[in-house]
Parts: structure tokens; C-alpha cells; sequence
């Protein structure tokens, strides 16, 4: 069965996440983390990311497809429970990744080269998962990928 919607999404490793009181923490993957704060008396001022990311917002935070799920559960949709398939499916380009399988989605995650893509089998879905991919370009300042 062909996907009705789908779209890829960036999958980067992050280089810093945006804590409650608006402070960046760096990823334990960033180049310039620092294991030695671990053992620090202060870990308010652990690892705080100084880097400016303007140009490319897409390192800061939550990866985009876990975004894009969230903007579309907060539409009032439940994902369900999904069964994992770590050896991986094909993607409708033809593409082999990890894959989450859901009722009406499958996710795709290729983290080692980048990138996610979510496939909706469901043309139901169609104008809500427009409205959810949108707000994740919108709300988080993230360009279109080409």
C-alpha cells in the first residue's frame, strides 16, 4: 500500500537541548561536552551551550519527526501502539530503515545519515498531518527541506 502523506524530516543528533527555564544544555554528543561537570557542586551550570544556532535551528531541542508527532497529537489524534521493526521496511521510495509501524503511520528512522520519514496511510489524516508538519516549520523556525 502506498502512503497517502509523507515527508522527511531532519534526524540530526542534537547539539543542545532547551531546558524550562530557557537555558541550553549541551547534547553529551557535542564535541565541547564536558564530562568533568558531572562531579561539579553547580550542575545549574553544567554544560550550558553558548553557541549561537540561527542558522540552522534544527541541532536545538527535540528532533523534527518527534515534533511533527506531537504537533499532531495536540490536534487530538492518538498514535496507538506501535510494533517496532528494528531489521527494518522499506520506505515507498524504496529505502530500507528501522520503522515504527502504527495503525496509520509509519515511522522511518535512518539517525546514523540524518533524516526520518513519516508515511500516513490514512486519507483522513491528510489535512491534519499538513497542519502538524506546518506548525513544526512554523513554530520552530525550521526551513523547508529540499
Amino acid at each position: 500500500m502506498k502512503p497517502v502523506w509523507s515527508r522527511t524530516f531532519d534526524s540530526r543528533k542534537r547539539h543542545c537541548w532547551t531546558m524550562n527555564n530557557g537555558t541550553r544544555k549541551l547534547d553529551q554528543s557535542a564535541p565541547e561536552y564536558d564530562t568533568e561537570y558531572w562531579l561539579s557542586e553547580t550542575p545549574e551550570t553544567e554544560n550550558i551551550c553558548t553557541k549561537n544556532h540561527y542558522a540552522d535551528p534544527r541541532v536545538v531541542g527535540k528532533v523534527e519527526w518527534l515534533r511533527f508527532i506531537h504537533a499532531f497529537h495536540s490536534l487530538g489524534h492518538i498514535w496507538g501502539e506501535v510494533k517496532i521493526v528494528p531489521e527494518g521496511e522499506v520506505t515507498a521510495s524504496g529505502t530500507p530503515a528501522y520503522c515504527e509501524v502504527y495503525k496509520d503511520f509509519k515511522v522511518f528512522l535512518k539517525h546514523e545519515e540524518g533524516w526520518a520519514i513519516i508515511e500516513c496511510y490514512n486519507a483522513d489524516y491528510i489535512v491534519d498531518c499538513d497542519t502538524a508538519y506546518n506548525r513544526v516549520i512554523d513554530e520552530y523556525n525550521v526551513e523547508v527541506p529540499k
